[in-house]
């Protein structure tokens, strides 16, 4: 069916013309390549987020709870807008999709001149708006945060102006990572946030204090930390960048094409740090409650970004291989499995957090007297909402991966429109009609998410009903119950009077209960015959019995 949003691939102004005769082995691959693959990006995104952990855990310990940390936070904002606004979605809705198509239909050569043209214009674009957004901060940061105190923001600009520069290795690094993602090169590629996740900890350890000084010189040294990630994968992509071509050639209907898949993903991504930054406008009841938002946040976006977007990572560039040949019997294939992993996935996790939510962000956040037990309440408090999010943004992040392996991208623009509509409705109804606190903005971001993925997915079943994903609602009811079970054995081992003394200890008591909740996820899957369940039980005795 013709859909309202879809963009026409195929249309006189697209990239078609009399395919090159090239050979290539990165086509769009099995069951098990996809498979492998998908382990290899997850392995990686897994050392990334947990050495991103790693890093944030060292925040409060070396800046504070508060007086430092959250303009530590706040600095971060415009830089991270930036990058949605200046590149953010286009590498996956647009670059990654249309290099795997010219290679599935050989024409890799006259592709990468489009793509060349949109790089280097976006870089000219780039550095412009960077350059005038520096000059620009001091008024900005206050704009956009009108009630926050005159020493957060006298701390909180200068960094932000620093940021700026890693902000432009960020955009060069997204490039090169979505290059990479396009020929499947899924390997060390996949490890390089870990490699600047660990010069980034270094440098708090190294620079970081409690100081206005301290505050420049951790910004001073995250640039550099961008900078040698950059040049990281630089030398992993040295043999693909050699198709580029510095080129202006606006004229070009292949880079016409890229522009109209990317300008409404790049509003889409950006309407997100819109959100995030009328969330920060709204987190305004105490000195650290931006920490606490932060921290909750950076705690629900470790097993997403090791499960969702490792599998949508891998899912996008077969998919769009799939599509491009018209299988679309292997495109359901593929959307389903991927969308009920990440779920089968994510959802115990997001049950953990929920029931123990005090204790994960005492595990995680909690190496001494700056972050207090009452200070864990309120973040935890935060955290169990954002589990509800965890899991409606698993199925949003997939969805619009299978969206731009259409070279569609104006749905995920039509959805953020809506969510950036529904967060202040939200946010003011959660924090000053039922004055929640700082827990408002959790309950906004969950509520906003659920209809946002509802609003996506049902796009996406009518958008190609010969391709739509089969038996999900099943899916959810069976998922359902092995969760409700896992959240009624959780809750009730942790009334046990079992308090342990050290850091170690808290580390194994959870563990236990982790294992326990597994445990029982497992046997309750087992008891209803959940497909992912009786799979994983059976690659588990294959491995064994070998």
């Amino acid at each position: 069916m013709e859909f309202p949003f879809e963009q026409n691939a195929r249309g006189r102004h697209g990239l078609r013309t009399r395919p090159k005769k090239q050979r290539h082995n990165i086509k769009a691959g099995d069951s098990q390549t996809i498979a492998r693959a998908t382990l290899i990006s997850m392995i990686g995104f897994f050392m990334a987020k947990l050495t991103g952990f790693l890093r944030e855990v060292l925040i409060v310990p070396i800046l504070g709870y508060g007086m430092y940390s959250d303009p530590y936070y706040l600095a971060f904002a415009i830089p991270d807008f930036l990058f949605a606004l200046l590149i953010g979605g286009a590498v996956a809705s647009a670059i990654t999709p249309t290099l795997s198509s010219g290679i599935e239909q050989n024409r890799e050569r006259e592709v990468w001149h489009s793509v060349s043209t949109f790089i280097s214009i976006f870089g000219i674009v780039m550095l412009a708006v960077l350059s005038l957004t520096g000059l620009l901060m001091r008024w900005i940061l206050p704009a956009i945060n009108p009630e926050k105190s005159v020493e957060v923001f006298k701390a909180a600009i200068p960094v932000s102006r620093i940021l700026l520069i890693q902000c432009f290795f960020m955009i060069l690094i997204a490039l090169t990572q979505g290059v990479l993602t396009a020929y499947k090169r899924f390997g060390l590629a996949a490890f390089g946030v870990m490699i600047y996740n660990i010069l980034y900890m270094v440098v708090i350890l190294s620079l970081g204090e409690q100081s206005m000084s301290g505050l420049v010189k951790v910004g001073w040294g995250v640039v550099g930390s961008a900078a040698v990630y950059f040049l990281f994968q630089l030398v992993l992509a040295r043999r693909e960048l050699r198709n580029f071509k510095f080129s202006l050639d606006y004229k070009n209907p292949g880079f016409k094409n890229l522009l109209s898949l990317a300008i409404p993903t790049l509003l889409s991504g950006s309407v997100l740090h819109v959100n995030s930054l009328v969330m920060a406008a709204f987190t305004n009841q105490f000195t650290g409650a931006l920490t606490s938002i932060k921290h909750a946040d950076q705690t629900f976006m470790l097993p997403y970004g090791v499960v969702a977007v490792a599998i949508g990572t891998v899912m996008l560039p077969n998919l769009t291989g799939f599509y491009t040949k018209r299988d679309y019997r292997q495109s359901r294939v593929l959307f389903t499995r991927s969308i009920r992993q990440a779920l089968f996935l994510i959802a115990p996790i997001a049950v953990i957090f929920f029931v123990l939510d005090f204790e994960t962000i005492q595990m995680i956040f909690q190496w001494g007297s700056s972050y207090s037990n009452s200070d864990i309440v309120v973040t935890g408090e935060i955290l169990q909402w954002f589990c509800i999010s965890l899991i409606a943004h698993t199925v949003i992040h997939i969805t619009n991966q299978a969206f731009y392996s259409r070279k569609v991208t104006r749905i995920a623009l039509f959805n953020g429109i809506i969510t950036l509509i529904l967060n202040p409705l939200f946010c003011i109804l959660f924090t000053r009609v039922f004055d929640f606190g700082v827990k408002g903005i959790a309950m906004a971001h969950a509520t906003y998410s659920v209809i946002s993925a509802f609003i996506v997915y049902q796009l996406y079943k009518l958008h190609n009903r010969k391709a739509r994903p089969y038996r999900i609602f099943p899916f959810m009811i069976r998922l359902a119950y092995c969760l409700l079970v896992t959240g009624l054995v959780l809750a009730a081992v942790n009334l046990l009077p079992i308090y342990p003394a050290g850091k170690v200890m808290q580390i194994v008591i959870y563990l236990v209960k982790v294992i326990i909740s597994l445990t029982v996820y497992y046997i309750a899957g087992i008891s209803i015959n959940l497909h992912e369940v009786l799979d994983l039980r059976k690659k588990l005795k294959a491995r064994f019995t070998n």
